[in-house]
């Protein structure tokens, strides 16, 4: 998964991050706006990469998640 932070105006950042493909096999990406400082955002960023790959993996079956 990839993902950025990129600056809106003062104190406004805008997340894009990649989203799982599904069955159409296309890139899909997601993108969030979010206020306050650069190192809250780039938890958060973290956050979500990590939510979408573990989605990721439950849907291909590979791992099972308990």
């Amino acid at each position: 998964m990839r993902g950025s932070i990129q600056q809106r105006s003062k104190g406004s950042r805008r997340l894009p991050y990649d989203s799982p493909s599904g069955t159409s096999g296309r890139r899909k990406q997601i993108t969030e706006t979010l206020r306050g400082a650069k190192k809250d955002t780039g938890k958060e960023l973290q956050v979500q990469i990590v939510v979408q790959d573990s989605w990721n993996i439950a849907q291909s079956g590979a791992h099972k998640l308990s």
